[in-house]
């Protein structure tokens, strides 16, 4: 059973309490995210501090009408929609008789609970059609589609670089989302530098015949910055209205977007986040999904998990609905399996490490270690998870800074590692575009370096102590302060990547603090004396260099790999 501390809510919650839910109760989960099986589906609340979400809706929404209510002294169209809004909030006579509607709703003291219930009612506000006016009038103009969601300023939040990262990690092979936005494709852009066959949006049937892309995102509610660029073809397609979702179900235009997403549920494990499903078609494409190719319980990873602190009736009603006999036997279980308790945030940063992660603890398995068994092996994975949750204790004051200090400084030693210079541009250099289950059928895996890596981050999370400051800096470097003594290191996954990075100078061979890592030589390159032992430089005023490879095949178990590496690197 899921039991978060005292004061501990999902809102607030920790990064480092998440993953230690992805480590235990949601590990299931978390591996089969990591293998690519699961579908995200995104909602309004990964995006609501950048753009509006349904509360900012409904309050634009009644504003207007009220104003114009005004305008026209109390009778007209818009008079008459204001009713009909008023009217969805279900006020009882007593709290009609509270409001003074001859005042702004800004005014009124139970302005909240009227907004609250609209939220709740959100599409038929939006069906009520102002005489005169388009039918979306107010969708279009009043919420102001593409000003708002289509606007070039807004940028991404912390939820779409995370939800980004993932897709350029090739963990998701399909997103769908209700949002009108474009932060996810634009921090995929940014991520990639606009890399084509990376991300398909797809809204139309003929959007779904682009290609074979990395990630495909299903914009299943439309998209503002293609109504905004193109409103004959794709304005149709925003939808919101109540009458739009009721005849989605059934009209043509969107036969293949039910078709894929009903397979999509059918076929997958979902993992929802910040979607409320209270939209009718929404269950019913999970409905549909289900009657393809019924979810047993227990399912394995498990069919449909929540970021949720407690789940809601339309969550219920669906697990109720796909498990049918078997909700009543075992609800708490199932609703157990259901409910991670974590919202957008702290979850996809906490998935963004916990991925990571796990892709450098499958690498790590295909080293060449022969003195290794089954408990050196876990020793390794317990350093990068360590090394991992150190990390992490730093992100929860501003997530978005932390995600985007991921990014650059991941980047730039990733970059470091294959010889290169990071450009400096936002992009991000990932470890690798195959799901963890493929890692191990990767022809090219020997000669990444990248196996090798991940046992030196794993000897470093062994070794690292509460003395020890780590910090990537300019060049690509992890500094090592330890009680005052520094180290520079360069991790590289060849001697020709520290050639080059020697020649352009970011690696001074002259510096004694200076340690280079090689993964994949078999020993360090010569330099000054060539009689010297393997590992070691004579030279006092020389870097050192430490060849991986040739530790990881003398060592006769972790621990004397983590010895060997310590007396080599100088740490």
């Amino acid at each position: 059973m899921v039991a978060l501390p005292a004061g501990v809510t999902a809102a607030n919650i920790s990064i480092l309490k998440v993953l230690e839910l992805l480590d235990g109760h949601f590990k299931e989960t978390a591996d089969g995210i990591a293998n690519g099986e699961y579908v995200f589906w995104l909602g309004s609340a990964i995006s609501k501090e950048k753009v509006d979400d349904l509360g900012k809706i409904c309050r634009r929404i009644l504003k207007h009408l009220w104003d114009k209510r005004a305008d026209e002294g109390g009778a007209g169209a818009f008079t008459s929609a204001f009713h009909k809004a008023i009217g969805l909030a279900g006020l009882s006579d007593a709290e009609k008789a509270s409001i003074d509607f001859t005042t702004s709703p800004e005014t009124w003291a139970m302005i909240d609970d009227v907004v609250g219930r609209l939220v709740k009612k959100y599409s038929d506000l939006l069906s009520i059609v102002v005489t005169g006016k388009e039918a979306d009038y107010l969708l279009w103009e009043v919420v102001d589609v593409p000003g708002t969601y289509a606007n070039a300023g807004t940028e991404p939040d912390c939820e779409h670089f995370c939800v980004a990262i993932l897709a350029l990690e090739g963990l998701l092979a399909n997103v769908a989302t209700a949002n009108w936005d474009g932060l996810v494709e634009k921090a995929v852009a940014q991520l990639s530098a606009g890399t084509a066959g990376i991300l398909s949006v797809c809204v139309t049937a003929e959007d779904f015949g682009a290609g074979a892309p990395r990630t495909r995102l299903l914009k299943f509610h439309g998209c503002a910055v293609r109504a905004k660029a193109n409103a004959t073809v794709y304005r149709p397609y925003i939808v919101g209205r109540g009458s739009q979702i009721l005849g989605w179900t059934a009209d043509d235009n969107y036969k293949l977007m039910r078709r894929e997403l009903e397979g999509l549920a059918s076929k997958n494990p979902s993992l929802v986040v910040g979607l409320s499903i209270q939209d009718f078609n929404i269950k019913a494409v999970f409905a549909k999904g289900n009657q393809l190719k019924p979810h047993a319980f227990p399912s394995h990873p498990p069919a449909y998990v929540f970021a949720q602190q407690e789940l809601g009736i339309d969550q219920e009603q669906l697990l109720q609905y796909v498990y049918g006999d078997q909700y009543a036997r075992r609800q708490a279980d199932i609703e157990e399996s259901a409910k991670l308790p974590a919202y957008s945030k702290p979850l996809l940063t906490a998935l963004v490490l916990c991925m990571l992660t796990k892709k450098l603890v499958a690498y790590s398995d295909r080293a060449n270690a022969p003195g290794f068994g089954a408990a050196d092996r876990e020793a390794i994975a317990k350093g990068v998870l360590a090394l991992r949750d150190r990390i992490a204790g730093g992100g929860d004051a501003d997530r978005l800074a932390f995600v985007k200090a991921i990014i650059q400084r991941g980047s730039q030693l990733l970059s470091a590692f294959r010889g290169a210079a990071y450009p400096g541009n936002g992009t991000f250099a990932g470890l690798g575009i195959l799901p963890v289950s493929q890692i191990a059928n990767d022809p090219n895996l020997g000669t990444t370096g990248l196996p090798e890596l991940a046992n030196v981050a794993g000897i470093l999370g062994q070794v690292a102590n509460d003395n020890w400051t780590m910090s990537v800096v300019d060049g690509g470097a992890v500094e090592i302060d330890n009680a005052g003594a520094k180290r520079k290191v360069f991790f590289v996954a060849t001697s020709d990547a520290a050639a080059g990075l020697v020649l352009d100078g970011t690696i001074d061979e002259d510096d004694p603090d200076n340690v280079v890592i090689i993964c994949t030589a078999a020993a360090p390159r010569m330099k000054r004396n060539p009689t010297s032992a393997p590992g070691r430089v004579l030279d006092p005023d020389a870097a050192t260099d430490v060849a991986v490879r040739s530790i990881l095949l003398a060592a006769a178990n972790a621990d004397e790999a983590v010895q060997l590496f310590r007396e080599q690197a100088g740490l």
